[in-house]
């Protein structure tokens, strides 16, 4: 199975546990990491190959630049450095492979990821729909895709399927960064809107399960039950991460369950000590965003 991440020195400890978890329930598979990145010092690389040595997880690292990117928007938590672009390497680096999950490090594989990385695909990409982003900015989709057909994605979690001659059903390489160097200053979502633009008539969709958002979109879900009913198999921190103060989301104490096992072995330190100061504020920006939204829908009207 071959998984790819794309980090910075600040998410090597985030890598470990996202890591980690996918081994632990996937550990009858042999599993092969590639992670691209630019600024991890050989202390960094090293922790990251001493800890997986123990599992045998294989780990190769691909170090890359910036000048593909240099004239591209940065998104608005992490004004130095185009890190979140580095995605777009694996089309470059990775295409020899046969297919690559690609996965964010604010997710946790929390069971049996075989049935879909291996399932039947003719398609370039595997992914899961942002119903989220589908339901409250259909206009916006429109101008990034071209259509009003609900085919939005979220780019965390992406089956990369290398069939033979898929070179020719996509866009190249230089197409992508040309575009990327002279419309990022229009993209709200980066490189998700990248992915959605150039490969939205190249999909497989899968189900909510292989890329489950732990987040609380509505009030109301606050007084209801954590939702064990989806049975969420890769599950997405989006937003709010639960190793931040005042984290407001499903599947906290899952995150914590695999952090110990983790600092168990090798210890790591990025939990940040809750906060009744900051979920009152969580809970304000949603009230904030909804009402928002409610009366601009009103305007509309």
């Amino acid at each position: 199975m071959n998984l790819c991440f794309v980090i910075n020195h600040n998410y090597v400890e985030k890598l470990l546990v996202t890591l980690y978890s996918c081994y632990l329930n996937n550990s009858f598979e042999k599993i092969h990491a590639y992670i691209i990145q630019k600024d991890l010092t050989s202390f960094d690389k090293n922790r990251i190959e001493v800890f997986f040595t123990r599992y045998n997880v294989e780990i190769d690292f691909y170090d890359v630049d910036d000048k593909l990117f240099m004239n591209a928007s940065h998104m608005a938590t992490d004004k130095v450095s185009y890190t979140t672009y580095y995605k777009l390497y694996i089309l470059k680096l990775l295409n020899k492979l046969d297919r690559v999950l690609y996965l964010d490090c604010d997710i946790i594989v929390d069971g049996d990821i075989t049935q879909f990385y291996y399932q039947k695909m003719n398609k370039f990409m595997g992914v899961v729909k942002d119903n989220e982003i589908i339901k409250s900015n259909k206009n916006y989709i429109k101008k990034i895709t071209g259509s009003r057909k609900n085919n939005y994605f979220n780019a965390g979690v992406i089956l990369f399927n290398f069939y033979e001659g898929y070179e020719y059903d996509i866009p190249s390489m230089d197409e992508i960064v040309e575009f990327l160097n002279t419309k990022s200053s229009n993209l709200k979502m980066h490189d998700q809107d990248i992915f959605n633009h150039f490969f939205k008539d190249n999909l497989q969709f899968f189900e909510e399960k292989y890329n489950y958002f732990a987040i609380y979109h509505h009030l109301y879900q606050l007084l209801l039950p954590i939702p064990n009913k989806f049975n969420p198999t890769i599950i997405h921190y989006v937003g709010l991460k639960p190793w931040q103060k005042g984290y407001v989301g499903f599947f906290k104490k899952k995150y914590i369950y695999y952090y110990n096992q983790v600092n168990e072995v090798y210890n790591i330190n990025f939990l940040e000590k809750n906060s009744l100061k900051y979920k009152i504020k969580y809970y304000v920006i949603i009230c904030r965003t909804k009402i928002h939204r409610f009366v601009n829908w009103v305007l509309k009207k």
